[in-house]
C-alpha cells in the first residue's frame, strides 16, 4: 500500500504483467499520472489506488480483474471514460464520485451492485442505462449528477437507496420497473425538471 503516494511528479506507468493486486493509495494523489497501462493479469485494485489522479482521461480495466476498492478512482477529474470488464459484479462505494467530467461508462450485464455514492457528482453524465442484471443502486449512487437527462432502470431492479438520484436537475422521465419494492427517502429530491414518472 501506498507505493507511490502522492508522486506529483509521475507522468505514466506501464506495471508490467507478472503484477495481479494494486495496493490501497499505491497512486494516490499522483496528480500528472496520465497514462495508465494496466497488465492482462491483473486481479485487484485496492481502496483509492488511483484517487486524485486528476490527469487521467480513460481507463481500461483489464478483462479478468474481479476486485475493484472503494474509492478507486475517487476525485479523478479529468477522467472521461470507463469501460468496466465482465468480471465486475459490483461498483463499489465512491469508486467514480467526483469524476466531474465522466461522461463515457461500459456497465457489464454481470453488475448486481451499484454501491453508495458510486457515481456522486459525475457531473458530466448525461444518458445512463443499467443492465438488467441490477438488482439494487446504493444511497447517494448518482448523487448531484446534474447533467444527467434520462436513467433506464432494468426490469428486475429491488431496491434504490436514499438520495441516489437527488438533485439530478435535469433528469425528465423515470420509469419504475414493477419489480422494484422499494424507492428510499428523497430517491429522486430536488429533480426540478421531473415531469413524468
Amino acid at each position: 500500500e501506498d507505493a507511490f503516494f502522492r508522486c506529483t511528479g509521475l507522468t505514466g506507468i506501464s506495471i508490467p504483467n507478472s503484477v495481479v493486486s494494486i495496493g490501497g493509495s499505491a497512486f494516490n494523489g499522483c496528480e500528472k499520472l496520465a497514462a495508465l497501462d494496466l497488465p492482462e493479469g491483473l486481479d485487484s485494485i485496492g481502496d483509492s489506488a488511483f484517487q486524485s489522479c486528476k490527469a487521467l482521461t480513460k481507463v481500461d480495466l483489464p478483462a479478468q480483474i474481479s476486485e475493484l476498492g472503494a474509492f478507486a478512482f475517487f476525485n479523478c477529474t479529468g477522467l472521461t471514460t470507463v469501460k468496466l470488464p465482465e468480471s465486475i459484479t459490483v461498483i463499489p462505494h465512491a469508486v467514480f464520485d467526483g469524476c466531474k467530467k465522466l461522461a463515457d461508462v461500459t456497465i457489464p450485464g454481470t453488475v448486481t451492485v451499484i454501491d453508495a455514492y458510486a457515481f456522486s457528482g459525475c457531473k458530466a453524465l448525461k444518458d445512463m442505462t443499467l443492465p438488467e442484471s441490477v438488482i439494487h443502486i446504493g444511497d447517494y449512487a448518482f448523487y448531484d449528477c446534474t447533467g444527467l437527462k434520462s436513467v433506464t432502470l432494468p426490469e428486475g431492479l429491488e431496491t434504490i437507496g436514499i438520495y441516489a438520484f437527488q438533485d439530478c436537475k435535469m433528469l425528465e422521465a423515470v420509469t419504475i420497473p414493477a419489480s422494484v419494492r422499494k424507492i428510499d427517502f428523497h430517491a429522486f429530491g430536488s429533480c426540478s425538471k421531473l415531469t413524468e414518472i
